[in-house]
């Protein structure tokens, strides 16, 4: 069977290098590995995802949707298409 993982993945928009840079510095505040592209097909699309380890991705991806909220409140609209899932292929 494959590797078991258990992640937080994020997609989200900016036109805006900063804020997409500030937006990154807030997830990495949670203390998580956060690995970011950005689409080469649509520069402005942003693909983040956290490697949570043994926490639970769901209670991750709570934390994560609050953060990115007052996140997109604080840029005022500048960061739009927020989506936020989490995965886990563990057994237990």
């Amino acid at each position: 069977m494959g590797k078991e993982r258990r992640l937080v993945r994020i997609f989200f928009n900016t036109y805006y290098t900063d804020v997409a840079e500030a937006v990154l510095k807030e997830l990495k505040s949670l203390g998580y590995e956060v690995k970011a592209t950005n689409s080469r097909v649509v520069p402005e699309l942003y693909y983040v995802e956290i490697n949570v380890g043994n926490t639970d991705p769901r209670d991750v991806a709570e934390k994560v949707r609050a953060l990115l909220e007052d996140t997109r409140e604080k840029h005022r609209g500048l960061v739009f298409g927020i989506k936020v899932y989490s995965i886990d292929t563990s057994s237990s």
